[in-house]
């Protein structure tokens, strides 16, 4: 007995040490996942968590995501912080039912959560902005619209439909949308124009209360933008370039305004010149017309010439085209002007606003407007800006033009760093002052004009031909210390009695800077650094100043 019992005894102890050795310490981890958030049509957040219970983490984890039969896609290995996992799926199909998990390793086991699933939301109809018109015309209308957004699909077309309110009839005008972007693109900014729909809808119904409304359209339908009321005047419409003589008739020269739409060709703008008071040769006629609106005109080449040597051109305000129309007073130039060339308006003396059209790019200013007083610029521009009835550059870099009508003080904002070619030729402007970020100026700036002081640039190293040239008026200059070289006739006609000039070396001048400016040399007070003073008066050209001192 006492045997069995130590047996027994025996058994129990090595029962009870298998049970202890098979019982682990270390608890296998287990994975969770939540239901997924923040679900957009391309866009999902999955997260999940790790229950470690004793000690066995699992630093290798990742989600993996599938469609019904398709492929399992996995995530980058993500770091458990907290025992908590998130991960942002994208590039997901609109519309459509993911399944995902929790999948884990350390290395000795690799476990999986449960899986669970989510519906990303369905494309839907774009959404777009109130319709905002840019320039309109007698029969025509620029106006924009923006894409807020394209509903998860590629704008297929976009435009808008013109209601006429008395006669219920509708016409179709589409926009050109090739250059439109995605507005869901991250690298889209909302401040660009990237996702904005330019339309210009012409041939509109004449004296006309007209509805337009705006939409867009994807592969899942069409939205349409609230309706803008526009009311549209009278035009006289030259549907084939060089009939405008033939249209009008003997009483042409009889009307004060029109307006025009259609096509004009060098005949037409020489009949138009007649009848704005000047023919061909420069002689006057008995044409009341001071009242312009070619809004809705397109120029094209061809028909004589409109004065002597000058052709008509393709989009082009030519040379001369208004060149001594004394009696005109307002002009409104076609929305599909490109180009307004130089001289364009010379001595038109009772124009008092020019407007640069939508499409243009380049503009040269035209001398002896002596009633302008502002230059604007259509909304729908994107090359130039004005400021305060000054052209300037989109960027407001640059001045480009200013009108000789205004008098006074002029000072230029500061971020403008260069003046462009005749820029203040025979303004009425008597004082100057340029800030320190010019850079450049152009040729023949201040020719002729009245100003009679100027303060320069402090880092404008080149003062171009002809810049102060006929300045009759201008008595003070205060040129930089960086002014290295002065062009020919700068100063010719100037009677200037002082010249400040800080540069430390004198400026290199051409031989015809100061020509015909014999009495200048004589009596102007030419003031330099004192350190400087003999080498100024050694010098071939400033040498010759009679009065040179600090």
């Amino acid at each position: 007995m006492r045997h069995n019992a130590v047996i027994l005894s025996i058994l129990a102890v090595v029962m009870a040490g298998c049970q202890a050795y098979d019982e682990p310490h270390n608890p296998q981890p287990e994975l969770t996942v939540a239901d997924a958030v923040g679900i957009t049509r391309t866009e999902a957040v999955l997260a999940g968590a790790i229950s470690d219970n004793g000690g066995n983490g699992l630093p290798n984890l990742c989600f993996e995501w599938w469609q019904a039969g398709n492929t399992v896609f996995s995530s980058p290995v993500l770091s458990a912080g907290e025992n908590e996992v998130e991960y942002l799926l994208k590039g997901l199909k609109p519309g459509s039912s993911y399944c995902f998990r929790l999948k884990g390793s350390n290395g000795r086991v690799e476990m999986v959560s449960e899986t669970r699933q989510f519906e990303t939301l369905p494309n839907v109809v774009p959404v777009i902005s109130r319709l905002t018109p840019l320039a309109q015309g007698p029969a025509s209308l620029i106006a924009s619209f923006r894409i807020e957004d394209n509903g998860g699909e590629d704008i297929i077309e976009a435009g808008c439909n013109v209601r006429n309110v008395k006669s219920g009839n509708v016409t179709k005008h589409i926009a050109d949308i090739a250059s439109l972007s995605d507005p869901s693109d991250e690298s889209d900014q909302s401040d660009t124009p990237g996702n904005t729909v330019y339309i210009t809808m012409r041939g509109l119904e004449q004296n006309a209360d007209l509805e337009i409304t705006p939409y867009a359209v994807n592969a899942v339908g069409e939205a349409k933008g609230a309706i803008l009321d526009i009311t549209t005047g009278n035009a006289v419409s030259v549907s084939q370039p060089g009939m405008l003589a033939e249209l009008l008739g003997g009483d042409r020269m009889d009307y004060t305004s029109l307006s025009f739409s259609g096509f004009m060709n060098g005949d037409d703008i020489r009949t138009l010149r007649e009848m704005a008071g000047m023919d061909f040769y420069g002689k006057e006629t008995d044409g009341s017309l001071v009242d312009i609106n070619l809004t809705d005109v397109t120029f094209v080449e061809g028909g004589s010439n409109y004065i002597p040597s000058r052709n008509m051109k393709n989009d082009v305000v030519g040379y001369g085209m208004f060149q001594n129309l004394h009696k005109l007073k307002n002009v409104l130039l076609p929305n599909t002007v490109k180009t307004i060339e130089e001289q364009a308006f010379q001595d038109c003396s009772s124009l008092t606003s020019i407007t640069v059209p939508a499409e243009v790019t380049a503009v040269t200013p035209s001398d002896g407007c002596t009633s302008l007083e502002e230059i604007k610029v259509s909304p729908a521009n994107r090359s130039f800006k004005s400021v305060d009835g000054v052209l300037f550059d989109a960027g407001v870099t640059g001045i480009l033009w200013f009108p000789i009508g205004r008098k006074g003080e002029y000072s230029l904002p500061a971020g403008v760093t260069a003046i462009g070619d005749y820029a203040f030729r025979n303004s009425r402007i008597t004082h100057f002052t340029m800030n320190d970020n010019i850079t450049r100026i152009g040729r023949a700036v201040f020719c002729g004009s009245s100003v009679q002081k100027v303060v320069v640039s402090d880092n404008l190293a080149t003062i171009p031909q002809a810049t102060f040239q006929s300045c009759t008026s201008l008595t003070e200059i205060r040129l930089g210390s960086a002014t290295n070289l002065i062009g020919a006739f700068a100063f010719d006609g100037c009677p200037l009695a002082d010249i400040w000039l800080p540069a430390a070396i004198p400026p290199v001048c051409n031989d015809e800077t100061f020509s015909s400016s014999y009495e200048l040399l004589k009596q102007c007070r030419l003031h330099v650094p004192e350190s400087s003073i003999s080498q100024y008066r050694r010098h071939p050209v400033w040498g010759k100043f009679e009065n040179i001192s600090k």
